[in-house]
């Protein structure tokens, strides 16, 4: 099975539906470990994903006023027992955008796995952000997760955000 068939069956674990990280007509990156398997903009989104030895630089750019109409479904994982991810993400959404984001984060084999993630959000104003998060850490549990964010609504804008683990 390949990394991104892996991913993709870690991610329907989760909860999450893999056609949609298959349609051209939702945006979407896939991760696993430090590779970016797979990226997919759409009009008004802008993607850039860099990898890095422990993990990836992802900045992902709304433009203004771009109504997004599906979800942007992102996909970050570890499929070996033990590892170490670290996402460096930047959301940046113009004035007036609407988007929703979905993630799930996979670790389906996990005994020792080290999941980081340092997020920089700037909601532009009167845009809206909602952005939900899921985590699926196999059957051992073995996944340590460390989250951090720095956020910043404008006036106007709104930003919804729930994490779950």
């Amino acid at each position: 099975m390949s990394d991104f068939e892996a991913i993709l069956r870690a991610y329907e674990l989760a909860g999450g539906d893999p056609s949609f990280l298959r349609s051209p007509q939702v945006a979407s990156l896939v991760v696993s470990g430090n590779k970016v398997l797979g990226a997919n903009e759409v009009p008004g989104i802008e993607m850039e994903a860099e990898e890095l030895p422990d993990g990836v630089r992802a900045r992902i750019e709304v433009a203004p006023h771009a109504h997004i109409e599906y979800p942007v479904h992102l996909c970050f994982g570890v499929i070996p027992a033990e590892g170490v991810q670290k996402i460096l993400s930047e959301f940046e959404i113009g004035e007036g955008a609407r988007v929703e984001f979905v993630a799930h984060c996979t670790f389906p084999n996990a005994t020792k796995v080290k999941h980081m993630m340092q997020a920089k959000v700037r909601v532009g104003k009167g845009a809206s952000m909602r952005y939900g998060e899921t985590h699926y850490h196999g059957q051992a549990g073995g996944t340590e997760v460390l989250p951090t964010a720095e956020m910043l609504v404008e006036e106007g804008g709104r930003l919804t955000t729930t994490f779950s683990l």
